[in-house]
């Protein structure tokens, strides 16, 4: 199919992926991906084209070709602010720019909101081929600059024009290059900004079932679909998630797999569970990269002990929200606790709260140094589900207050990481479907 857009002609098929487009009779794809220059450069690179019902990009390695790059100027390079470079495309690519958006715009005003979702997606994707150029030359942190230079064109246009562009596809490649070279935070805040995109655009286009069928929101909750636009990460994230659940399965019997911990918990879609899923993914995933950048010696310094600290504390708020999604009546983690393991009739209220006392252990107030030193070892003559509950609690209410040296944060942490995930498994098992909603 062919749809004209005053001098841009879309080929397309009738789920709206775009097969080419050309501008005043000139390819696109040549215009953007070569370039019969001296000043051209080589590269060998491989990309698949917007598959139907999805907007995104995949390389693998297999179907190599060779192109010559049209020249990217990159000025006023800091070594201590690299990823604030200056870029500065080839004037074509600003022609493309400015005649590609209005008729995306048009695309919207007619009711095409798809076609129009495609045709930005179409222009992005051609333009990582640069990115790319830099990823397999090992500048990633000069891939980032090339596209806040495009975003910086594309925010432009929407504050003079009052229009708006789907931009969920250059969101996906800053991540990218963020999450490669270990900058969690930034990669995910491009993640998030990149499924809110994605909400708006299936507001206008529903048949995209976005944000859960988009790419990125495949990486946000460790999706293994082959369309899952990171899944080289992603597959790193889950084996060393899965290692944490076959402890669990052996320590206490149990037979959640990661199969049903992404049914149950990953791929949820209850709305009272998808923030918390977020947050989750996004500190294992920051505390994967930053055992694999540092290295256990390296983190027994006292700031790296504030630092374990933090993340533990990020974990006991995911348990503590989940534990609160089945009581929501409940306030504190302490109250969650006790009325959870009387539910499940582990133990009765006044004999758990009776155990407590008799063993001195200060769970609400205590610092861990002294009470998770006492509850790791796991010998109180309760069931271990309710010992691990009680390590959570101990350090929600102590990191969310304190900014104390504890020398357990280091020493014992994989022991307290591995407690607290046991804990989400744990909740997950006994009390979250696929299906669950709250009140």
């Amino acid at each position: 199919m062919l749809t004209r857009i005053n001098n841009i002609i879309i080929d397309h098929d009738e789920n709206w992926s775009i097969r080419e487009v050309t501008l005043d009779g000139k390819n696109i794809t040549d215009i953007i991906c070569c370039q019969n220059s001296s000043f051209g450069r080589t590269i060998t690179n491989s990309y698949s084209g917007i598959s139907s019902g999805q907007i995104g990009i995949t390389w693998d390695g297999s179907n190599v070709l060779s192109r010559q790059l049209p020249r990217i100027q990159i000025q006023d390079f800091n070594i201590r602010r690299p990823d604030n470079a200056k870029v500065i495309l080839p004037d074509e690519f600003e022609s493309i720019f400015h005649s590609i958006f209005p008729a995306v715009y048009e695309l919207y005003r007619t009711n095409r909101a798809c076609l129009a979702a495609y045709l930005s997606s179409f222009l992005f994707e051609k333009l990582s081929t640069h990115w790319l150029n830099y990823m397999k030359n090992g500048q990633h942190i000069l891939a980032i600059p090339f596209w806040t230079k495009i975003l910086s064109i594309v925010h432009k246009w929407e504050k003079d024009t009052g229009k708006h562009i789907h931009k969920g596809t250059p969101y996906a490649f800053i991540a990218y290059a963020y999450l490669v070279i270990g900058d969690i935070d930034t990669g995910f805040t491009y993640i998030y900004n990149a499924i809110e995109d994605d909400i708006e655009l299936n507001k206008v286009c529903p048949g995209l079932n976005y944000p859960y069928d988009a790419p990125v929101h495949r990486t946000a909750t460790l999706s293994s679909h082959p369309e899952n636009v990171f899944i080289d990460l992603v597959k790193e994230i889950r084996l060393e998630l899965e290692k944490y659940l076959n402890l669990y399965q052996k320590e206490f019997g149990r037979t959640l797999t990661m199969e049903e911990f992404d049914r149950r918990f990953l791929q949820n879609r209850s709305s009272n569970i998808e923030p918390i899923k977020y947050y989750f993914v996004f500190n294992f995933w920051a505390i994967f990269e930053y055992r694999r950048k540092v290295g256990h010696d390296l983190m027994k310094n006292d700031f790296a002990k504030l630092k374990n600290s933090n993340w533990l504390f990020a974990l006991c708020l995911v348990i503590d929200k989940l534990l609160n999604n089945l009581r929501p009546d409940l306030n504190y983690i302490s109250e969650e606790i006790i009325q959870y393991a009387k539910v499940k009739k582990w133990i009765p209220q006044h004999d758990l709260e009776k155990l407590i006392s008799k063993n001195n252990l200060n769970i609400s107030h205590g610092c861990p140094d002294q009470v998770l030193l006492d509850l790791l070892p796991m010998t109180l003559r309760i069931k271990k589900e309710i010992q691990c509950l009680l390590v959570a609690w101990n350090l929600r209410n102590f990191a969310g207050h304190n900014i104390r040296i504890q020398n357990v944060m280091a020493n014992n942490f994989e022991d307290l990481l591995k407690t607290l995930l046991f804990d989400i498994f744990l909740i997950i098992e006994e009390d979250y479907g696929s299906d669950l909603e709250f009140g």
